[in-house]
């Protein structure tokens, strides 16, 4: 399924669960083309006064190939190195970066001053203290970033009629940032916690939308322009982090 963008040109192809843009362009040319570039952008163009209806049939045919095509890309996209938890490491917050500083102290504690993580360990080279420091300070934090930045995206999602606030859950997920289950608990992404919060804004809204329309169909995104109209680019942006 195909369903329109917010901006002219703008399209999403849906499969499953999966949520694929790309941008249509009306050329001088006599058949369609479909590209999936190396940054996962996906491009198709088709000769000036063709039926919208049939070049949109057509792009759907070929999902399944641009699905293999992304996945090809993503496969040779560098990834995060695994965390070491030592002196000098960059970790993210809300989109920032910070680097860690890790010293030596009577007891083990970690504040975030300034443009760093400091740490004061009895052990400084024991990395598993500085690592239980950061997780547990990150879940504190996600816990309150999430639970604020959720009242004030349902404040711009009045028309989805929540009576109450879903109830919030946070985990470590290893390949989604948010979901919903059919009993209305809105599950959360730690790692949602590291990007820009208009990032965390816009699954919230998606997870909002989905407690109402669980599918991809045009009525959910029919829902999710009325509470974020900039949606597909913020969506943009987190597939950026997400590839980090």
């Amino acid at each position: 399924m195909i369903v329109a963008g917010q901006r002219p040109g703008a399209f999403v192809l849906c499969q499953g669960e999966q949520e694929i843009p790309f941008t249509l362009h009306l050329t001088n040319r006599k058949s369609l083309a479909v590209e999936v570039h190396p940054d996962l952008s996906v491009v198709a163009r088709a000769p000036q006064g063709a039926s919208l209806a049939r070049i949109l049939e057509r792009v759907n045919k070929r999902r399944l190939w641009i699905i293999d095509q992304l996945r090809f890309f993503r496969d040779f996209l560098p990834g995060e190195a695994p965390r070491r938890f030592v002196s000098g490491e960059t970790h993210y917050f809300r989109g920032n970066q910070y680097r860690l500083r890790v010293r030596k102290g009577p007891a083990a504690s970690l504040k975030l001053v300034g443009k760093y993580f400091e740490v004061l360990s009895p052990d400084p080279k024991d990395c598993t203290i500085t690592k239980g420091l950061m997780e547990a300070w990150f879940d504190r934090h996600a816990r309150a970033l999430f639970r604020a930045r959720l009242a004030k995206v349902l404040k711009s999602c009045g028309h989805l009629g929540f009576e109450a606030p879903p109830r919030l859950a946070i985990r470590m997920m290893s390949k989604r940032w948010g979901s919903c289950s059919r009993s209305g608990t809105i599950t959360l992404n730690r790692e949602l916690a590291r990007v820009p919060v208009p990032c965390v804004d816009y699954v919230l809204a998606h997870e909002l939308c989905h407690l109402k329309v669980h599918a991809h169909t045009p009525k959910f995104y029919d829902l999710l322009a009325r509470c974020m109209p900039d949606w597909e680019t913020r969506k943009a942006r987190l597939d950026e982090w997400g590839r980090r």
